[in-house]
């Protein structure tokens, strides 16, 4: 199997699997998730021993993602969404990069991870209208 098919068969059985006990309807859920996919790049640097400019970028995008969760979670549902769209690209983008510290497998297997998530996120949509909650 690909690492493209084997993101695909872990994002729906993680989905299937928070489905099933009601994860999905917790709001903090793919927030969590966003944030925690996008601490992987940090972690590939440290272990690759990549430069600090590489370390440092990998740390901002990291930053950048736990602020689209946060604002997903505090302000609007869909910025999570396109949090997670926007790491599928930044996955493609850093898997062609020469500095890239990441396993070969990495970028295409997260990519299609990252693309089950978000499409599950439309699948699952709240209802979006009324006030929001108080978090």
């Amino acid at each position: 199997m690909t690492p493209l098919s084997i993101g695909l068969l872990s994002g729906i059985v993680l989905v299937v699997y928070a489905r099933a006990i009601g994860l999905t309807r917790e709001a903090g859920f793919f927030p969590t998730i966003l944030g925690a996919i996008a601490s992987f790049y940090i972690v590939f640097a440290i272990e690759a021993g990549a430069s600090g400019a590489v370390l440092a970028l990998h740390i901002g995008l990291f930053l950048g993602f736990i602020a689209l969760a946060t604002a997903g979670y505090r302000i609007w549902y869909w910025i999570t969404c396109l949090g997670l769209v926007l790491h599928a690209g930044v996955d493609l983008l850093v898997h062609y990069r020469p500095d890239d510290p990441s396993p070969d497998w990495w970028g295409l297997y997260c990519l299609s991870l990252d693309l089950v998530l978000a499409g599950s996120m439309i699948w699952f949509r709240p209802n979006t209208y009324g006030a929001p909650q108080d978090r």
